[in-house]
């Protein structure tokens, strides 16, 4: 005997495919001007497109999963009861992430450079634009892995370490105008 076809997953995701190809091939391109990444004047940045373009290209994947799950006849996963220490210990751990990215480069500059050094004109230079945004991140990723993983391990931490260092790069080293967080903030 087959799968049960599920036909409201099915529905489900193929009007979520449908919605974002509409979306990424019709609405974004007549809607705005840059595309994901724009050049002018020699200078490479991101453009207006390119976070409702992966919103979309988001959306699009999790749609088709929706689609092929329903279409292969799996049921969906059933949701758990959230525990509060788990969801206490997510906030905890969101609230301390957000704190060392604001706080490492300001600290980190008055130790090093001096009180009399502001860090708000410094947040555009190598090593200050990156501080923050890799204490703080490697420190989230390395806190949820041991969430959910319910232990701490050295690997771990370098693995935080090499994926944040990695996402910085990624989107610090080729636009010459853009600051990671939080130092369009500060």
């Amino acid at each position: 005997m087959g799968r049960v076809k599920n036909t409201h997953d099915m529905a489900l995701g193929a009007t979520g495919v449908i919605l974002s190809l509409a979306i990424l091939w019709l609405w974004i391109p007549a809607d705005i001007d840059t595309g994901v990444i724009d050049v002018w004047r020699r200078v490479t940045r991101i453009g207006d497109a390119m976070l409702p373009t992966f919103s979309c290209i988001a959306i699009l994947l999790a749609s088709l999963i929706i689609a092929l799950r329903g279409w292969a006849g799996r049921q969906a996963d059933r949701m758990p009861n959230l525990d509060p220490a788990f969801l206490l210990l997510t906030m905890m751990i969101l609230t301390i992430g957000i704190a060392l990215m604001f706080v490492t480069g300001p600290v980190l500059v008055r130790i090093f450079l001096g009180a009399d050094r502001s860090y708000p004109l410094l947040r555009d230079e190598f090593p200050w634009k990156y501080t923050g945004f890799v204490t703080g991140g490697t420190f989230l990723v390395f806190s949820f892995h041991a969430l959910v993983c319910h232990r701490f391990s050295r690997r771990a931490a370098a693995i935080a370490l090499l994926a944040t260092v990695a996402i910085a790069a990624i989107y610090g080293l080729p636009f010459d105008d853009l600051l990671l967080p939080p130092n369009g903030d500060v």
